[in-house]
């Protein structure tokens, strides 16, 4: 039962006619609710009764369809335009990390917001694991073993930048904080 609406059985025919087989059991049929809808629609507040039934009559046959007809497990919402498929990204994490870095050498906020704070992230994880220094406890000791031009860019005490238009630290820089990292 959908929406309150019993599935019509059959009609009773008689006994020569009832081996038809599936094809008579499984004619659709019509249902009647949305043409009340409509029509009450119309009869309690007129043309604009008759747009809002009929809205709401489509939309919920619209409902009934895709939950008599869809399978869940072969449901692709996506939307796609003019029938082009987007690329489903390989590895997404990667992906974002690598629009961090492009988008961090071109703006020093978007560095400081972004890309920064996961360097800072793997800064301390290997800070941790290589040398038992915790940055946020002992930043001096991280400073001194990363460098401190190094150590300075990935700072998660220093405060964003506050302008998208200053440029962001350029790729040698970037290069040098990688190393200093790896190196630990």
């Amino acid at each position: 039962m959908i929406f309150g609406v019993p599935p019509e059985p059959a009609a009773i025919l008689p006994s020569r006619q009832q081996d038809t087989g599936a094809a008579a059991r499984s004619r659709p049929t019509v249902p009647r609710w949305p043409l009340l809808l409509v029509l009450l629609g119309v009869a309690l507040a007129g043309p604009a009764g008759l747009l809002l039934g009929a809205t709401v009559a489509a939309a919920l046959v619209v409902l009934r369809l895709r939950l008599l007809v869809a399978d869940p497990a072969d449901a692709d919402l996506s939307i796609r335009w003019l029938g082009r498929r987007s690329p489903a990204p390989v590895l997404p994490g990667f992906t974002r990390t690598v629009g961090s870095v492009e988008w961090g050498l071109v703006s020093a906020f978007d560095f400081d917001t972004a890309l920064r704070p996961r360097l800072a992230r793997v800064a301390a994880a290997r800070l941790a694991d290589g040398r038992g220094i915790d940055v946020l406890a002992r930043p001096d000791l991280a400073m001194q073993v990363l460098g401190g031009e190094e150590w300075a860019l990935i700072d998660p005490a220093r405060a964003p930048a506050a302008d998208r238009s200053t440029p962001g630290p350029d790729r040698a820089a970037l290069r040098r904080v990688l190393d200093a990292i790896e190196q630990v």
